[in-house]
């Protein structure tokens, strides 16, 4: 903080924490940095909290972001609202003009590569760890989502939809959808449920160590 002379209300502990913060009026800033850089290019952003070793370090003028862990979202200038929890997650995310990017990552390398993706939700460590411009995805699980995929793909359980490169996919249990590459408009149901092909678009199914068809409804007990 040994710039800023007009903001407020802002925590600094660590070398270099929030070392260019400096508010061009007086303003409650309301900015929290704990960790060896934490914060350290943050100019005029608002409501930031930054705890872990180079937490959001590159910050400029973003808002409302939150990052724990070391290089949590280390990468963003100017991206507002995302949350970053867990070692590296979000560590490349960096829209390129000012924006609410909503990016929400907690666990270990969890949404790693995202870069200019936006409005995803990644819960579990290595947990959409391969995306980067992908929008609109939700993820629960360790490793789910985990190749670089598309838009707006539903993976929960441990390793679902992991290879998964293409968009509007749904895949719930564990392992479900994990052959799934360039396929498309698939909705898989239960642990291990498959599509038939990795390409195979628009299978259905239900049920437990099934195959899909594409084009069809299966269903299992």
């Amino acid at each position: 903080l040994s710039t800023d002379t007009l903001g407020s209300r802002s925590v600094a502990v660590g070398y270099a924490c929030l070392n260019n913060q400096n508010i061009t009026s007086a303003a409650a800033v309301n900015n929290v940095a704990v960790g060896f850089n934490a914060g350290f290019a943050m100019t005029t952003g608002l409501q930031n909290t930054l705890i872990g070793g180079q937490a959001g370090d590159s910050l400029t003028d973003a808002d409302n972001n939150v990052a724990v862990g070391f290089l949590a979202l280390s990468t963003n200038q100017l991206g507002s609202a995302n949350t970053a929890i867990g070692t590296d997650s979000l560590s490349t995310s960096n829209p390129s003009s000012a924006a609410l990017t909503n990016n929400t990552a907690v666990g270990f390398h969890s949404g790693k590569v995202v870069t200019t993706g936006g409005n995803n939700t990644y819960l579990g460590a290595l947990c959409g760890d391969g995306t980067d411009d992908g929008n609109g995805n939700t993820a629960v699980g360790k490793s789910a989502l985990s190749a670089n995929c598309g838009d707006s793909n539903v993976a929960v359980g441990l390793n679902a939809l992991t290879a998964c490169t293409n968009n509007n996919n749904t895949a719930v249990g564990d392992r479900a959808g994990d052959n799934v590459t360039s396929g498309t408009q698939n909705t898989l149901i239960g642990a291990q449920v498959e599509a038939e092909a990795a390409g195979s678009n628009n299978c259905i199914g239900l049920g437990f160590n099934i195959v899909a068809g594409a084009g069809f409804t299966t269903l299992g007990i």
